[in-house]
């Protein structure tokens, strides 16, 4: 009977070690040497800025007054103003591109 109460014991004691040890381990890899640096919190801005980007072509400004002359909304405007905007700048390469062929120079053979 105390063999049984000392392999318990022993069980138990292990068992304690293990679990000691896997919480070191998992303690130190989790906890940073230094702590961060305490920083103010971010103003609130009453609105949010403008985006800074490519301005709008003359293109897509005419094709965007286009849909809200037809009203169109969501996905009808969207497709809308692909298609207006792919048929404005096929034809606009076709009158552009006959002055830059012409002035270009000839080659010699």
């Amino acid at each position: 009977m105390n063999m049984i109460k000392t392999a318990i014991a022993a069980a138990a004691l292990a068992f304690a070690a293990s679990v000691g040890a896997a919480v070191a381990q998992t303690a130190a890899t989790t906890t940073p040497a230094t702590k961060p640096a305490v920083t103010a919190p971010a103003p609130v801005t009453a609105a949010p800025k403008a985006k800074i980007g490519v301005p709008k072509t003359e293109i897509s400004i005419q094709c965007s007054k286009e849909a809200d002359e037809k009203k169109l909304h969501g996905a009808e405007r969207k497709k809308f103003r692909a298609t207006c905007m792919k048929a404005a700048k096929a034809a606009a390469p076709a009158t552009t591109a006959a002055p830059a062929a012409a002035t270009a120079p000839a080659k010699k053979n």
